[in-house]
């Protein structure tokens, strides 16, 4: 039997009563990402199936298609694992800043209930983050790359809305070259943080004298803005993908606070930011559910954001020019002729054979009996059926019109694809 996480292990027990309590208020995208989680990993909602040939079939394996949802303990891993790989290659290779930026407690409940409100927050982010760099050197008209990803929790999984960003040390100014900036103003950014927040958060929920009142508040009591937080440095585009990553996808809890639990309560811990030392709670298992499903976005909803020479249609050329500057300091610095560029190799998309030999250290399509290879045999869909029979009928192609299709292919030509393709290549057709 496989790995079933803690986290599944808790929601598939108490969901059902939390259902039948609070089903007038949960949200369509919550019973979505909790449907997938459940099914994750079910040979009902789709499989393939693997033979071993030289033992005449005697040893199969079936594989689950995994539900890919970034709510999904152990999928959300794989998401956030390639989107890491796709963003160094595609981030410029200079040093960058994390950068935390949080808001007043009081500011809260209006995120919670009015989710589409939480793009005031990114909005903010990107715009001071922009602002900041761009103020170093005026007239060179600076453009940053920024990354914005959109946190809702803290340790004690209570709704704690914030910003994780990731920003060039730098820019390119209006002539396309390179400008490094290696110095923040903190003061600066903290006090135009909480001036571009309040300002949006009166333009989204009007002017009403209890908006007006709170505005007031926050500015007294908090004069010198909201925290910030950004000493983080990460010298190249790797490490700072990598760092970023940790925020992107991952589960509100990791498995390892879980203490115990059971059909009653769950114990957990978390470390306190206000005292340092690691505190316990003690929740019944309907609040825990609550407060895990709670931090799952509205569908459609983008938690991850790029900005400034990170917009998608900037990239590439961003790269050229950044690579075009690093090659001049490196002739300066080492005052020397013909410097030669080591080609990057470009990383991809890990099949789920390479997954788990790499999580793991095994090898799934290795026969346990005989240690030959095993070959794909079926694939089954829950809508469509048999999507891929070796045996019996053939390949069938699902088209956008709904409708199945066989390949033309007869046994003996499909026997012979499969030969020269390889496993690798049959295993891409699920691969996470």
């Amino acid at each position: 039997m496989g790995f079933t996480s803690k986290v599944k292990q808790i929601i598939q027990t108490g969901w059902e009563k939390y259902e039948t309590v609070y089903g007038k208020i949960i949200r369509q995208a919550e019973k979505e990402a909790v449907s997938k989680v459940l099914g994750c990993g079910d040979p009902k909602n789709g499989y393939a199936e693997y033979w071993c040939l030289e033992c005449n079939g005697a040893e199969k394996k079936i594989v689950p298609f995994t539900c890919k949802s970034r709510f999904c303990p152990s999928c959300g891993k794989v998401y956030t694992d390639n989107w890491v790989e796709k963003m160094v290659n595609e981030m410029v290779d200079v040093p960058h800043r994390h950068v935390v930026l949080t808001i007043a407690e009081e500011l809260r409940p209006y995120f919670y209930w009015h989710r589409d409100a939480i793009d005031i927050l990114i909005k903010s982010a990107a715009q001071v983050l922009k602002s900041i760099i761009a103020e170093k050197k005026k007239k060179l008209k600076l453009t940053p790359g920024i990354i914005i990803v959109v946190h809702t929790f803290g340790g004690d999984l209570k709704f704690n809305p914030h910003i994780q960003a990731l920003v060039t040390e730098g820019g390119l100014d209006k002539n396309g070259d390179w400008q490094p900036v290696t110095y923040f103003s903190y003061q600066a950014l903290r006090r135009r943080w909480q001036h571009l927040v309040l300002k949006n958060f009166k333009q989204r929920f009007g002017s009403q004298q209890k908006i007006k009142n709170l505005i007031n508040k926050l500015y007294a009591q908090k004069k010198k803005g909201f925290y910030v937080y950004g000493k983080n440095r990460i010298r190249d585009s790797r490490g700072a993908a990598k760092y970023i990553g940790r925020y992107m996808a991952r589960p509100a809890i990791a498995e390892s606070r879980i203490i115990s639990w059971d059909s009653e309560k769950v114990e957990f811990w978390y470390e306190s930011k206000e005292t340092g030392k690691k505190e316990t709670v003690v929740l019944p298992i309907m609040q825990f559910i609550g407060r895990i499903i709670s931090h799952i976005p509205e569908k459609q909803f983008k938690m991850v954001r790029h900005y400034g020479i990170y917009a998608r249609n900037q990239r590439k050329e961003s790269r050229i020019a950044v690579k075009l500057w690093q090659v001049a300091e490196t002739l300066k610095r080492r005052k020397i002729h013909g410097y030669k560029e080591v080609a990057k190799k470009k990383s991809r998309k890990l099949t789920y054979r390479e997954l788990m030999m790499k999580e793991y250290g095994r090898d799934p399509c290795k026969c346990p009996k005989c240690g030959s290879e095993m070959e794909l045999v079926k694939i089954w869909h829950p809508v469509y059926g048999d999507i891929y029979d070796l045996f019996e009928t053939g390949v069938v192609e699902v088209i956008n019109s709904g409708k199945k299709q066989k390949s033309p292919k007869n046994k003996k030509e499909k026997e012979k694809t499969i030969s020269k393709n390889g496993t690798d290549d049959n295993i891409l057709l699920f691969a996470m």
